[in-house]
């Protein structure tokens, strides 16, 4: 339990200082959490890894919506040139507060 706790400082953002919008948290964890996250993060990722394709984006290291982006953007001018059809779905998720 000692690991999860964290010390949270009030940043202020801007405007008036006795509005307590104009803040935000900044939490600092134990360097031992961090540490034991860094060995077992380090152990798991790369198990983890290989049981992903290699087309995976998401939750991978060096990829994000630009890479994926950049993919499906060279996909579609493929199939432009190739006069071939491509076919998309768009799906969206929301995180319920």
């Amino acid at each position: 339990e000692q690991w999860k706790s964290s010390f949270i400082t009030l940043i202020f953002k801007k405007d008036d200082i006795f509005l307590i919008n104009n803040y935000r948290p900044k939490s600092k964890l134990s360097i031992i959490s961090k540490l034991f996250s860094k060995l077992i993060s380090n152990t798991i990722i790369p198990l983890c890894n290989k049981l992903l394709l290699s087309i995976q984006q998401g939750f991978k290291q060096n990829r994000s919506t630009i890479t994926n982006l950049c993919i499906f953007n060279h996909s579609i001018l493929d199939s432009f040139k190739n006069q071939s059809q491509t076919d998309v779905i768009y799906t969206g998720m929301e995180k319920n507060l």
